[in-house]
């Protein structure tokens, strides 16, 4: 029996994964995942699957840039959709795979041992699906974690800066979803969940390509020509006009299938992309208004913080807390607040 332990003792001081803390957070477009308080992955929510050998070729970037340049048979596979997990078996294989990268671990060896995980989740998130994330996390050896919304992570990440603030309205718009959340101290008082995020405009450049020049492109390239306008999309109360900016588009004919080379002018997006954002500023609106007027008053006072990769595109935070007349602050890191929240949490 001592011989046993004895080499059980050596295998678990050779393990990577003893005594090691992971923050996670699975979204619907990236995943980002922290070892201590060192970022590790950073990278698209997505694998490339093999079906007839049964076998994860990629994840990650390379998955995503494989995209629509496939031959049926293969196929990227997107494990998480508006923040929710769709389906389970393609979630634990990209998070299997995801783990044993980021761990540096054999594949045979169990990470279960000794490791603490930090999980953020939708402010939303019903009972049936945060059954089904556990028994994911479980299935993947991450059965012992603890669990906090999106937002909450946020604001422990405010907490510990030297202005912080008695309330705080955190809006964090990611992929596919917007959370919200208002906070007195540590407490979330009123949260919610809105369907629009940054994939919305960029399914805006899709359409806008498809109906005005007959042109098909993949999503990555979308995703790049939404990254290069970034700064000049949406004219804001301040400033009416906006910089014209244009460039090459290449992509496939959809009424004779051969190749296209179209330009594309950022006024071509400016208006989509406005509609967009009146939608989602109605929605917050929306929820502003179901607040006590007092809880509302002294969060406006205050700041409302702003955050996520759609944060980052020019002209959507100005014109979402136009009407609302408040104070607003950017995050520093905003694609990274919820990783390293978690990361902070106890």
């Amino acid at each position: 029996m001592s011989t046993v332990f004895s080499s059980w003792q050596k295998l678990l001081s050779m393990s990577p994964v003893v005594g090691t803390r992971i923050s996670l957070d699975l979204g619907s477009s990236n995943t980002r995942i922290m070892v201590g308080d060192k970022l590790v992955y950073h990278q698209p929510s997505c694998l490339l699957w093999h079906p007839a050998s049964e076998t994860v070729a990629d994840i990650g970037t390379k998955a995503l840039q494989a995209v629509d340049k496939l031959p049926p048979a293969v196929q990227v596979l997107f494990p998480v959709r508006s923040g929710e997990i769709t389906d389970t078996k393609v979630a634990e294989l990209y998070l299997k795979s995801v783990l044993t990268k980021v761990l540096a671990r054999p594949k045979a060896w169990p990470i279960i041992i000794g490791l603490r995980s930090m999980i953020g989740v939708p402010a939303g998130q019903t009972p049936v699906e945060k059954n089904i994330l556990k028994t994911v996390l479980a299935n993947v050896g991450l059965g012992s974690s603890t669990y906090f919304s999106k937002t909450q992570a946020i604001n422990t990440v405010l907490l510990r800066q030297a202005h912080k603030r008695d309330h705080v309205c955190i809006i964090d718009i990611g992929g596919q979803t917007t959370e919200i959340g208002i906070f007195f101290g540590s407490e979330c008082v009123a949260s919610t969940t809105i369907l629009i995020g940054g994939n919305t405009y960029t399914q805006e450049i899709l359409a806008v390509l498809k109906e005005e020049a007959h042109c098909l492109i993949g999503w990555f390239t979308a995703e790049k020509i939404k990254h290069q306008y970034r700064g000049n999309l949406i004219s804001t109360p301040a400033s009416t006009k906006t910089e014209e900016y244009k460039t090459i588009v290449r992509g496939k004919d959809m009424l004779t299938g051969v190749p296209l080379t179209v330009s594309l002018s950022s006024s071509h997006l400016h208006k989509r992309f406005a509609l967009v954002t009146e939608e989602l500023q109605a929605e917050v609106k929306n929820f502003f208004g179901q607040i006590p007027p007092e809880l509302l008053t002294a969060t406006m006072e205050e700041s409302v913080y702003f955050t996520g990769g759609g944060s980052l595109l020019s002209g959507v935070v100005e014109l979402i807390t136009h009407d609302l007349k408040c104070h607003f602050s950017l995050s520093k890191d905003p694609l990274e607040d919820v990783a390293r929240g978690l990361s902070l949490s106890q």
